[in-house]
Parts: structure tokens; sequence; C-alpha cells
């Protein structure tokens, strides 16, 4: 019987199996794939700084180096898997090397069930999540156009995607009214600041700050329509830490655990406003070296710009949800606090603009300074 530990990821509650090195107890698992796929030597990865849950081994085997993973008993069902790697291996034939298409099993899955858990092999992404370390132009329009090339390969092959409202899009907005007008945002300025992670309530406390001196844009940006769009399948959590480069190419892209059918702009906001932040100049050098494989229209350019906004606010509320209101604990607490940190600095440079100034603009427009502030957000 494997031993098995709890762990708390950026959903629900995981169990995953407590494997490390001792790659004999992975046997029952690697046996189901080819002679070719077998270890030489074995290194467990943990969840290599993610958030997911998920547990990693790095495999050393004939093929070159493989990834293991196990996936939370929870996340991804076998029908949400099922759809990822079809999607995968659908556009990795199309000469996409950078992405990381499942191995088949011997009877020719792409997904092994062991002890209610779900694992997957694929071949091993080199490179480094370096963009903020060594940030380029070059290295920016390479980032945006190898997801571009991704959304091109992944349409749907009939031609027949579905087209309606983002669901990401309508979720966050039901999620931002229920704070911004129900009794939780009451609750978490009851809770915050709460003594037990001293560094996350001072970054929480500004956080919120922030937040309700932006509470007029808040609502303005939740009056904005629901759009009819396009929807094919998107990766949904790409961002920085799920990029690799090798110099200035991309030679990975990586986690693909939350894909679903949305718009391409959910993926382009969450990309661009990972990597470089609120810059105007960088915003529009990524959004044209996209277009250039993938063209925008007027109102997905406009669709991309508000999902970016609504998930700065989005984002930094839902890690302060998980920890004073749910009080969920999380394996890598550097990295949720640089995770908050990155939010707060999102809000406080919202626009390019101090929060003074950014109200300021809002509430008289035919000053010069809220001219521009205004125009930064609409004409897209």
């Amino acid at each position: 019987m494997i031993k098995r530990i709890a762990v708390r990821g950026v959903g629900a509650r995981h169990w995953v199996p407590a494997m490390s090195t001792n790659w004999m107890l992975l046997k029952p698992i690697l046996s189901q794939f080819s002679d070719a796929c077998q270890p030489t030597s074995v290194q467990y990865l943990g969840n290599h700084g993610g958030f997911s849950g998920a547990r990693l081994w790095r495999l050393e085997t004939s093929l070159g180096p493989l990834c293991l993973r196990a996936w939370p008993s929870e996340l991804p069902s076998d029908r949400q898997l099922a759809f990822m790697h079809a999607t995968l291996r659908h556009v990795r034939a199309q000469g996409l090397t950078f992405i990381p298409a499942p191995l088949r099993t011997r009877t020719g899955k792409t997904f092994v069930r062991h002890q209610s858990g779900l694992w997957e092999l694929t071949h091993w992404m080199p490179g480094s999540a370096d963009y903020h370390s060594n940030p380029s132009p070059t290295r920016l329009r390479a980032a945006l156009r190898a997801l571009a090339r991704f959304h091109v390969a992944a349409i749907t092959p009939d031609g027949h995607d579905p087209i309606g409202p983002s669901p990401t899009m309508k979720r966050r907005f039901e999620e931002l009214r229920a704070f911004v007008n129900g009794p939780a945002a009451s609750e978490m300025r009851d809770r915050v600041p709460d003594g037990r992670w001293p560094e996350l309530d001072l970054l929480a406390e500004r956080l919120l700050e922030q937040v309700r001196a932006r509470r007029d844009y808040l609502n303005t940006l939740l009056e904005k329509p629901l759009v009819q769009v396009t929807q094919q399948p998107v990766i949904r959590d790409i961002w920085h830490d799920h990029i690799l480069f090798d110099g200035d190419e991309v030679s990975g892209l990586i986690d693909f655990g939350a894909m679903s059918v949305d718009t391409v702009a959910v993926d382009v906001a969450r990309l661009l406003g990972s990597l470089v932040d609120g810059d105007e100049s960088a915003w529009d050098q990524g959004l044209r070296a996209y277009s250039e494989l993938r063209p925008l229209s007027m109102d997905l350019r406009d669709l991309v710009r508000t999902l970016d906004h609504t998930g700065v606010f989005a984002g930094g509320l839902v890690w302060l949800r998980w920890h004073y209101l749910e009080n969920r604990s999380f394996e890598n607490p550097e990295g949720v606090l640089a995770r908050v940190n990155h939010f707060l600095h999102r809000l406080e440079t919202l626009n390019g603009c101090s929060t003074d100034r950014a109200l300021e603009s809002w509430r008289d427009p035919r000053k010069k300074n809220g001219f521009k502030a205004h125009t930064a957000l609409t004409d897209s």
C-alpha cells in the first residue's frame, strides 16, 4: 500500500501519492508504458514550485528525459484529462514541438488510473521560466507568437467552434459582484489581519485598501456587457512560470490542467499581464506579435484588457479568500506571497497612475491626466 499525504492546493483539498525517489513504487504505473519509457534514473520534484497539487518526476529514458505527473485526485476528471490530451496531441501533430503531448500506454490510452489517481507521461520540456530575469522585446514577441501558434493549431478541426459569452468573464463578473455587493467584503475586513501569517497580513491590508480605493473603476468594469465571442480550446493558466525559454526562443509551454473551451482573449490577457504588468508599450508589442499569426478584432482587444483588469482585482482577492475565509494552507508560501505581491503591484499601478490620481481622473475626465487614464482603459 502506498502511503498518502494530504496536500491543499489552490483548489479544493487534494490527495496525491507520497512517493519519493524510490522509483520502484512507480512500477505499477510505468509498466503500462512501452519498454522505451522505462527509466534508468528518477528524480522526484514534488510540485516543482507550482500550485496545482500535482506531483512530478523527471525520468531519464532511452527516449530522452520524460515527465511523469500524478494529478490531484479531485482534478481533473477523466473526461477533462481526455479532452486536454486530445487537444495537446492534435496541436503537437501540427509541428508545435514546444507542446508536451502525452505518450500512449501499451493499450493506446494517454493516462493511467492507479489507486484513485490519474497519471500521465510526457516528454520533458527544456528551458527555464526566466522572462522576468531577462526580459526583451525579442522574447516577448516569441512568447506571444508561441501562444498564437497554439491557438491556431487548437482550432476545432471541423471548424464548428461555439459562440457565446466568455465563461471565464461570466464567472469572474459573478465572483467580483458577489464580493462588492455581498457580505464577503465586510467579512474580509473583519478577518484581515488575523496574525496567522504576518507577511501575508501586510500585503492583504494594502491590497484591500487598493480595492476599496478603486471600487468605482471596478464597478465600471462590471457594467460592461458580456459580448458574444468565438470559443475554442484555450490554456487558461498560461502565465510567466508556465512558458519556458532557451535563449530567446520559447522551448516549452507547460501545465495544461485548467484547459477548457473559451475565448483566446483569456490566454492573451493572462500571459501578457503576467509578463509585462501594465507596461502599455510592451502590451502593444505583445498584441502586435500575437495578431501577426492570429488576428484580434477590436472587440477582442477590448475584451483582453477587460479580462486583464478584472483579473487584477480577482487574482488578489481569491488568494485572500482562500486563506482568510476558507482557511486553506499552501505548500509554496513564498510563491503565494509573490503572487499576492504581483496583484498588489498591478493594482497600485493600474493604468500607470497612483490611486488618488486614478480616482480623480475617473471622477473628472476633463482633466488632462484623467483623459489619458480614461483613453488608456477604453481605446484598446
